[in-house]
């Protein structure tokens, strides 16, 4: 299987059910964590940091599809316009372990 996390270090944009990711991980318990694309402008008033536990599946053609442990399902595909992500990859990881404690894969 692949896997979106070393997709996503390769320097490409994943979505995250329409939403563009700039950097994606997966989650060593199962499931991903990923910042949103425009992660880093100093005038973002969103949250930007978010994940999600669940059984991650390839669908084939660089997709994937994350079935969490609530019964929802988001589907992950790679940036079809090759836009390319913004910040600095360990900095994200950093960010995603410091704000929820997670375990990230490495990227491999």
């Amino acid at each position: 299987m692949t896997s979106p996390g070393p997709i996503s270090a390769s320097g490409v944009v994943l979505f995250v059910d329409h939403r563009p990711a700039a950097h994606l991980f997966v989650l060593a318990t199962g499931g991903i964590a990923w910042v949103d694309h425009g992660w880093t402008d100093p005038l973002v008033s969103f949250h930007v940091a978010h994940y999600f536990e669940g059984q991650l599946s390839d669908t084939g053609d660089r997709t994937w599809l994350l079935k969490t442990k609530d019964g929802e399902d988001f589907r992950i595909w790679v940036d079809p316009d090759g836009n390319r992500p913004d910040g600095d990859r360990k900095v994200a990881r950093e960010a995603l372990i410091k704000e929820f404690g997670l375990l990230l894969l490495p990227d491999v």
